[in-house]
């Protein structure tokens, strides 16, 4: 049921409508796929949105946290080697331990130009001290100049902090901005979810109703047509068409069945006219024959008549 506020919207909304019933009907049309077309939009930005994001992180913020991941462990491991350095003893074992850190040297540096983020950028002004500070400790080591290895394990440590607080800060950087573009897809899912429920809202209050109120007052009027024109057929005089009034499709049935009733009307009137002038021209016809033959006729004969 229509509430009687809903009733005159829908009123005014049909007033603004053509007046042809095609046209309403295809402006019902209209209204029904723009609102379907919006939704399917809708529905479609948020999936291209959606592929979007999820490239991202996976092409930019995982490939960046998994990156300084990786070199932030191998920094760990090239600590370990060097800061180990002065107490190594085993001179076989100290040359092991150049080639190694001399290799982890090389695969940060890699690491660093694929990643390409400014934060590890960064790290390029610092990783150039940081292997030659790494390089001197293990020369000392390996003349067992250990008081040397050590003073020179100070310098390392400080290049090495400055190198790992800046991976750590790309790290966090890489899962700040996964988290951002998360955040930003939920938000923009929010508010397609917010358009497609008032679409939906606005379809059901108003382009839900608006077409049943047009189709009902279609199919109302051609019901009346439809009885107008049977009970014309019955010969029925006293009718009434009601939707004579509308400048429409209906309204110009309305009127031609009016005009049709009348002319049946008169037709009819015409044909009992006929029909009496026939009887008293044969009555005259029956008297002036009666009257020439004498009036002497048999009985029978005025059957012909």
């Amino acid at each position: 049921m229509l509430v009687p506020f809903q009733r005159i919207l829908l009123n005014r909304a049909a007033e603004l409508l053509p007046r042809s019933i095609a046209a309403r009907l295809y402006c019902m049309g209209g209204l029904t796929l723009g609102t379907v077309m919006v939704l399917a939009l809708g529905a479609l930005f948020y999936v291209q949105r959606t592929e979007y994001v999820v490239t991202e992180i996976r092409d930019r913020d995982v490939a960046l946290a998994s990156a300084s991941a990786d070199i932030e462990l191998l920094l760990e491991r090239h600590r370990r080697i060097v800061e180990s350095a002065p107490v190594q003893l085993d001179l076989v074992a100290v040359n092991r331990d150049r080639r190694i850190s001399e290799a982890i040297s090389d695969r940060v540096a890699e690491l660093i130009r694929n990643a390409n983020d400014p934060l590890l950028d960064a790290v390029k002004e610092h990783l150039e001290p940081f292997v030659l500070s790494g390089r001197r400790v293990l020369y000392f080591a390996a003349n067992f100049a250990q008081a040397e290895a050590v003073d020179a394990v100070k310098v390392y440590e400080e290049a090495a902090n400055k190198i790992q607080n800046l991976v750590r800060l790309s790290r966090a950087g890489g899962i700040a901005s996964a988290e951002h573009s998360v955040s930003e897809l939920l938000e923009r899912g929010h508010k397609l979810m917010h358009w497609i429920t008032a679409v939906a809202v606005i379809a059901l209050a108003f382009v839900l109703p608006l077409s049943v109120f047009i189709i009902r007052s279609v199919v109302s009027r051609i019901k009346i047509i439809t009885d107008g024109m049977r009970r014309v057929a019955l010969d029925e005089k006293d009718i009434a068409i009601v939707p004579n009034g509308t400048r429409d499709e209906i309204g110009e049935m309305a009127r031609a069945l009016e005009i049709f009733k009348r002319n049946a009307a008169t037709l009819l009137s015409n044909s009992h006219e006929i029909e009496k002038h026939e009887r008293r021209r044969r009555r005259r016809n029956h008297r002036k024959f009666g009257e020439g033959c004498g009036g002497r006729m048999r009985p029978g004969a005025r059957l012909l008549f």
